[in-house]
């Protein structure tokens, strides 16, 4: 099934392509027909799609492979939507969920939300306004993952300078000496072309550091 559903796909792209998204989507929807538009719309507006009809195959394909985003409908055979999302936010949990539902229904809605989807649409529901829900989403959850980065980083800054300022005191020769060599660096680095700011600041980092082994020496 999985093999002949991605020759349809795959025989149903257009020529008129869009580039600058070239996200990965996984399309879980059981009516084939459905599950075939939706991905050829999506491939049409830029993204690299695939598509299964149950919850079973989408949680096998997304052990294999990586995605952006997942566009599942809610009312799935055996493993429903809602157990997809469970999943999802369980195992791949920066992956941006985007739950399509035939039902207008208020209470799922709001459990559906409350467990991690990032959008919950009423079908059928436009191509256009498809793709944007999905890249708002995969936007949300890249700037967070970014954000998470950075914290982590200040988090790793602030524990090496502490260890360097120990240094610095316990001896005045290495407080001399690295900055000395952090100026440098620094001075080196500003004459290279397109090194960036990050860049910069990594070797600033770097340079403080390199005597930061004496600080175990008696």
């Amino acid at each position: 099934m999985a093999s002949s559903l991605e020759h349809e796909l795959s025989t149903s792209r257009m020529d008129t392509v869009q580039p600058g998204t070239g996200f990965g989507v996984l399309v879980v929807e059981d009516d084939e027909d459905q599950l075939l538009l939706t991905a050829a719309q999506l491939q049409k507006l830029g993204f690299k799609v695939s598509a299964c009809i149950d919850g079973e195959s989408a949680k096998d394909i997304l052990g294999r492979e990586k995605f952006h985003a997942i566009v599942c409908d809610f009312g799935l055979p055996g493993d429903s939507g809602g157990d997809i999302l469970v999943h999802v936010r369980r195992h791949h949990s920066d992956l941006a969920f985007v739950m399509l539902t035939g039902h207008d229904d208020v209470a799922r809605a709001v459990e559906s939300m409350r467990n991690g989807a990032d959008e919950y649409l009423l079908k059928p529901v436009p191509p256009r306004e498809l793709a944007t829900k999905i890249l708002d989403a995969i936007e949300k959850h890249e700037q967070a993952s970014r954000a998470a980065k950075k914290s982590e980083f200040e988090r790793m800054v602030q524990g090496m300078s502490g260890m360097v300022l120990s240094l610095e005191v316990k001896d005045r020769y290495t407080l001399h000496h690295s900055r000395k060599v952090e100026r440098l660096a620094i001075a080196i680095a500003e004459q290279l072309p397109d090194l960036s700011d990050q860049a910069k600041m990594y070797i600033r980092i770097g340079t403080r550091l390199h005597d930061v082994g004496k600080i175990a020496t008696p």
